[in-house]
């Protein structure tokens, strides 16, 4: 069985305070949980050669975070559990991050239903991203395929995935469309100030991605002109989330 922690807040602006889980027993163990999925921003010289930024959850701040969850975990592990991080969170929590480190695709299919259990016996929804959808087709309806480009992206919506892309790093409108016809929008909590991923709602792959639009336009978060490209578009229900950095 995979070993994964979860925390109950997070101090993360973008995110919001939300729960969250680190996958690994141990950082071993988590690297070699992206090793395998093929993420090509896991080796700093392929991330650099197809132009992206390496990925920054191994170093850094994350990764110094992890180690302080595994040390903790040693002398409580119970405060690390699902049920008791969940019990713990913030009320505006609406959603729960997985995860923070690591890739989910080490987990096999019991342990993907015991968590989604887990998440609705506490009422939030699954926020989240893994890399390797060809590998890994049981997350196809629990987690948001995490795709290196607009192409893979739309290969992956082709075999029923919804992702998330990276985008050029000029790359400026809202609302964008494939070279398959699919279309996308930009992260709105990285190009707004006034959202995070917690109220935002769109990354959340067991949500209907047209409902969070409807909502966040009577926020004032999205323009009715976005909405309203995006709700007439054929293929919305299947709406590309790009991020202009990963982070």
């Amino acid at each position: 069985m995979t070993k994964v922690y979860w925390t109950a807040t997070s101090k993360n602006g973008k995110t919001g305070n939300i729960p969250g889980a680190w996958i690994g027993e141990n950082k071993e163990e988590c690297r070699q949980s992206c090793k395998e999925s093929g993420c090509p921003l896991f080796r700093k010289e392929i991330a650099e050669k197809l132009g992206l930024l390496p990925c920054y959850a191994h170093v850094g701040r994350v990764n110094m975070a992890f180690s302080s969850v595994i040390k903790a975990a040693k002398l409580n592990p119970e405060r690390y559990s699902l049920d008791s991080a969940f019990s713990k969170a913030a009320r505006s929590a609406r959603v729960g991050r997985f995860s923070v480190i690591g890739n989910a695709g080490i987990l096999s299919m019991d342990e993907v239903k015991d968590i989604k259990k887990g998440f609705k016996r506490w009422n939030l929804g699954v926020l989240g991203y893994f890399y390797g959808w060809k590998k890994y087709s049981h997350l196809k309806k629990f987690l948001m395929a995490s795709t290196a480009s607009i192409r893979d992206a739309d290969n992956a919506i082709s075999q029923g995935f919804r992702p998330a892309t990276v985008l050029p790093a000029n790359f400026k409108d809202e609302v964008f469309e494939t070279p398959n016809g699919n279309i996308g929008l930009q992260c709105l909590a990285i190009t707004q100030k006034n959202i995070n991923c917690n109220q935002c709602g769109l990354c959340v792959r067991e949500w209907n991605p047209l409902k969070e639009l409807k909502r966040l336009k009577a926020m004032g978060i999205v323009s009715k002109k976005v909405y309203k490209r995006i709700k007439n578009h054929p293929k919305a229900k299947s709406l590309i989330i790009g991020f202009v950095t990963h982070r």
